[in-house]
């Protein structure tokens, strides 16, 4: 049983074409924008995180000794910026920080070190 429908047939056909290729038009700008937004937040947390970090680099004692029996370098150690930024930092400064005492006489330490590492990740991550 063939039943003619005459030019319906194409007109059903080519509107099945065009709900479906709108479904899926949809679909895909959905799924675009969702990318974008993702990569803005992503862009966002990352700024977010290297202006905590400048800030607690910033709160660093100006005294020219860093000693872990410091109230204020064990403070700083424990910090949950510090906690953040730690597991971007390079091992050998990890092991200075954490050695239980240094003396730098003239020098910035950890000062300069950290503002170098942070510095090294916001270019890195394209925030400059």
């Amino acid at each position: 049983m063939n039943v003619d429908l005459g030019p319906w047939t194409e007109i059903l056909k080519y509107g099945f074409f065009a709900v479906g290729g709108g479904v899926v038009g949809s679909i895909l700008t959905a799924w675009n924008g969702w990318g974008i937004e993702k990569r803005r937040l992503k862009r966002q947390q990352r700024g977010q995180l290297i202006e905590n970090w400048r800030k607690l680099i910033a709160t660093l004692p100006d005294n020219q000794a860093w000693s872990t029996g410091d109230p204020n370098c064990r403070a700083f150690l424990r910090s949950e910026h510090f906690i953040s930024l730690e597991a971007h930092l390079p091992t050998d400064l990890l092991n200075r920080l954490r050695k239980e005492r240094m003396v730098h006489v003239g020098g910035d330490f950890p000062r300069r070190e950290l503002s170098k590492s942070v510095g090294y990740l916001e270019k890195r991550w394209g925030l400059v």
